[in-house]
C-alpha cells in the first residue's frame, strides 16, 4: 500500500479563506494580498529550525474523541 506523504488515513488537505461581500474593492485583489503575505524564497530560506517530528512507527493515532473535540474547536472558529 501507498500512504503517500505518510498519510495513515488518505484525506484531503485545504486551506480556508474566510472572505466577505466588499472586504476587496476588486475581487480579484485577495491574489495581490496572498502574494504579500507569502514568505518570500530568501526570507523562507532563512529559518530552517527542525521541526520535532516522530518516525512513523512512533505515533500514537488520535482517538475518535480527540478528533472530534479538534472538529468541534475548529467549527466554533468559523461561525460567526
Amino acid at each position: 500500500m501507498d500512504w503517500g506523504a505518510g498519510q495513515s488515513v488518505p484525506h484531503v488537505h485545504v486551506h480556508v479563506l474566510p472572505r466577505f461581500c466588499g472586504d476587496l474593492e476588486r475581487n480579484d485583489d485577495v491574489y495581490d494580498e496572498l502574494e504579500a503575505w507569502a514568505p518570500r524564497d530568501y526570507n523562507a530560506s532563512k529559518d530552517k529550525s527542525k521541526l520535532d517530528v516522530p518516525e512513523d512507527s512512533k505515533r500514537k493515532d488520535r482517538t475518535v474523541e480527540e478528533m472530534e473535540a479538534e472538529a468541534a474547536m475548529y467549527q466554533s472558529l468559523i461561525q460567526t
